[in-house]
């Protein structure tokens, strides 16, 4: 009796196993969709590490692109400034009368360059004179300032010097910061190099005037090392500049 017992479950089994196996054979995709899908997310897992390195990769090529972009870009306007103050230095001769001897298509316009341009016509200078400069600097906390010193020229006596102490409001208007008289009369350059103690300079500018043998008056104002604007006058007729530092320049024959 117990032999047939175990007779009737072994074969129960062998039946179970049978239509198990059958079933497995007649889903052969189960097991590749299973496979593909562990493939998929490994794939998938695997994207962002990969388009991380080709964003990567475009952001320096863009920032590349835009640096060599800012680069020509400055390169082209200071080519415009140089060319546009040759053509500036000719109209000059051509307004007031004497043939222009610049024959570069290119000049920079920087005050030697504008006074060996008029030595042909109107020689040596006599007389240069400096009426102002203009120092703007900026600090770590952001604050501003300005430097200013005058020249007074006087009949009887010698020119006598004066600083001036500004602060820069956020409205980036000047607001006079008191100084002692007596350093701010003639003052030193050690005195005027204290004041710039710890600052940045972000601007400077000075203002001049040159006379020649006939009494030619040449004014001229720079601006970090550049001639921002000048005017000179030769007889009934002057010939005036502005912005010729800049793309933006403009001059008039009156």
């Amino acid at each position: 009796m117990r032999s047939k017992y175990y007779l009737a479950i072994t074969v129960t089994l062998l039946i179970m196993a049978f239509f198990f196996l059958r079933d497995r054979s007649d889903h052969p995709l189960d097991l590749a969709v299973t496979v593909t899908e562990e493939e998929d997310s490994a794939e998938v897992a695997a994207t962002p590490a990969a388009d991380d390195k080709v964003m990567a990769k475009q952001a320096s090529g863009t920032k590349l692109l835009k640096e060599k972009s800012v680069q020509d870009s400055s390169v082209e306007q200071i080519e415009e400034i140089e060319t546009t103050f040759s053509e500036h230095l000719q109209q000059l001769g051509v307004c007031l009368g004497f043939q222009s001897t610049v024959d570069a298509e290119k000049v920079e316009p920087s005050l030697e360059n504008l006074t060996n341009s008029l030595r042909p016509a109107l020689g040596e200078i006599v007389v240069k004179m400096d009426d102002w400069t203009q120092t703007d600097l900026k600090y770590g906390d952001g604050s501003m300032k300005r430097i200013r010193t005058e020249v007074e020229y006087l009949d009887n006596g010698s020119p006598v010097k004066r600083a001036q102490l500004y602060k820069l409001n956020d409205q980036g208007m000047p607001e006079l910061q008191p100084l002692a008289t007596e350093v701010a009369t003639d003052p030193t350059d050690d005195f005027l190099n204290s004041l710039k103690a710890d600052g940045q300079e972000t601007l400077e500018e000075k203002g001049s005037r040159i006379y020649y043998q006939e009494g030619e008056e040449l004014v001229v104002v720079e601006r970090s090392g550049k001639v921002q604007s000048f005017s000179l006058s030769k007889g009934e007729k002057t010939f005036s500049c502005t912005e010729t530092d800049a793309s933006t320049s403009h001059c008039q024959c009156l």
